[in-house]
Formats: C-alpha cells, sequence, structure tokens
C-alpha cells in the first residue's frame, strides 16, 4: 500500500522543440528567432539563454519566439561579442 501521497508531479509532455533559429550568426544587439513547438504563447513564459547569459525576449507564440543578443563581450571566449 502507497499510504498517504503528500504530492504527485507529472512529467511535461510540452517540451520545447527547436526546428531552426535565424540568423546562425551574429554579433551583440543582433535579433535572433527561434522556431518550432511547445514555446510559452506569451514573453514572460520564456526565457532565452545563450553562452550562459539570459536574452531579451522581444516577441513570442507557439511556434515562434525572437530575442536579442544584448552585450555580452565579456562572456564570449575570444571577448569579441561574436557568441551566437
Amino acid at each position: 500500500a502507497l499510504g498517504n501521497v503528500a504530492s504527485f508531479t507529472m512529467p511535461s509532455t510540452n517540451v520545447p522543440v527547436i526546428t531552426n533559429f535565424a540568423p546562425a550568426s551574429g554579433v551583440s544587439g543582433v535579433s535572433v528567432t527561434i522556431t518550432g513547438s511547445n514555446f510559452g504563447a506569451t514573453i514572460g513564459a520564456n526565457t532565452v539563454k545563450c553562452n550562459g547569459q539570459t536574452a531579451t525576449v522581444t516577441a513570442a507564440s507557439a511556434n515562434s519566439l525572437t530575442f536579442t543578443v544584448d552585450d555580452w563581450k565579456d562572456q564570449c571566449p575570444d571577448g569579441s561579442g561574436d557568441c551566437l
């Protein structure tokens, strides 16, 4: 017998799937669009990270996210800001 179950968590079946992103490379300030499925439909429902740094999401739908690559020169291995 299991006894009393205090909590139960089901794994999410809505795992985000990335099918493409463009542009494939860029520097700080570039706007990038990710396409796929199972994204949050609002900006606040999504977090995008590049090289461990949180990007600024500027548009969102269930199938597309757009974000801006901020100034991360200190985070890029070569200091160029070209981390994408």
